[in-house]
């Protein structure tokens, strides 16, 4: 019986603080016209505009844009951020329409990982100084 009640008191936990922590918690939170995402470690930026004819949307287009910590462990080899882009365009009232209203709204997301140091094989400047030695015979550094 206790096998039953840790797990359903392990399932209210989990359930429980996911609820709390994305009620209190926004996933983005707007500062000026940028939006900070917390869970993620994201800042992005972006921007829509759209053509009126007759006071009814004709063309609508969207970009953004974010950087954010890679996710995992920071190693200098790895990429250590990532650029986030999204660009799309749609004609909102065709867009709806069956058959061909997907080919009529489209979006393109790009991700760019960046921030790994180049040439990294796990050594320092420090660690090959340190190495170097005067050799006996020759008197030469090496």
């Amino acid at each position: 019986m206790s096998k039953y009640v840790g797990g359903s008191l392990k399932w209210i936990k989990e359930n429980t603080y996911d609820w709390i922590k994305n009620a209190l918690w926004p996933t983005t939170v707007p500062i000026g016209p940028v939006g900070i995402n917390p869970q993620n470690g994201e800042i992005s930026a972006g921007v829509s505009a759209g053509i009126e004819v007759g006071g009814k949307e004709v063309l609508g287009v969207s970009a953004e844009c974010g950087v954010s910590v890679a996710p995992g462990d920071i190693e200098p080899h790895k990429p250590i951020f990532n650029f986030r882009t999204k660009v799309g365009a749609e004609i909102p009232r065709l867009s709806k329409l069956p058959l061909i209203g997907e080919y009529l709204s489209n979006s393109h997301e790009t991700n760019t990982p960046f921030g790994q140091i180049d040439n990294y094989e796990g050594k320092s400047s420090q660690t090959e100084a340190a190495n170097r030695v005067i050799d006996t015979n020759t008197g030469e550094l090496r």
